[in-house]
């Protein structure tokens, strides 16, 4: 992901170079439950440049997290982190999501918890960093395809639905280099991968390390 972006107000010489690695992560409890965090720790995960997706991911939600992302990108250079808890998503969401992304300037991790699945994987490929805790899992699973009208308008829903999940499967396979073929067929079956496998697939680049106690 590449871009060119003036420099930003009162920027000077660089500085000393800042520590590979994703930002540390916040040490406060929370609670997981469906949709958006709560606005409370949302915020304060924001101020730590952390943006957390949970649950069912449509486009109101990868609206939300493309303006929060596109907002941090714009506030400064330091790694942005996105946690990933999505066991369900849309197609179209997930590439407006990817889009978002991809026009990012600062560095991107995403982390993988919990479980993954759907068109969002494309999103999750969309950077080179990409971590996954020990027990999450992805699902290559297709979402649901609601279809309503006419013959003619059913045949249209069904076109832009396939052209949507070509172009997450044609990401896919020029991020672990497998054939597209190959990764629609397992969206098909609706696949499952450890977090080990994912690793293997490529998927993710590496797992989350356990902070020393």
């Amino acid at each position: 992901m590449t871009g060119f972006r003036a420099p930003r107000p009162g920027s000077g010489p660089p500085g000393p170079a800042r520590p590979a690695g994703p930002p540390a992560e916040p040490r406060s409890p929370w609670t997981p439950g469906s949709g958006h965090a709560p606005p409370s720790l949302s915020e304060r995960l924001f101020e730590q440049r952390i943006v957390l997706l949970h649950g069912h991911l449509d486009d109101e939600a990868a609206t939300t997290a493309a303006a929060r992302l596109l907002t941090l990108d714009a506030l400064g250079d330091e790694p942005v982190t996105l946690r990933l808890n999505v066991p369900t998503s849309e197609a179209s969401a997930a590439l407006a999501l990817l889009d978002a992304l991809d026009s990012m300037v600062c560095p991107v991790y995403v982390t993988a918890m919990g479980q993954v699945g759907g068109p969002v994987i494309g999103a999750l490929v969309a950077v080179r960093e990409r971590l996954a805790h020990p027990h999450a899992t992805f699902h290559l699973r297709e979402p649901k395809l609601h279809a309503e009208g006419t013959a003619e308008q059913v045949m249209a829903e069904h076109e832009e639905y396939e052209r949507r999940m070509g172009d997450v499967c044609a990401r896919i396979a020029e991020a672990t280099g497998r054939p597209a073929g190959e990764i629609r067929a397992d969206f098909h079956t609706g696949r499952y991968l450890t977090a080990t496998q994912a690793i293997d697939y490529g998927l993710v680049t590496a797992l989350v390390t356990p902070p020393a106690r």
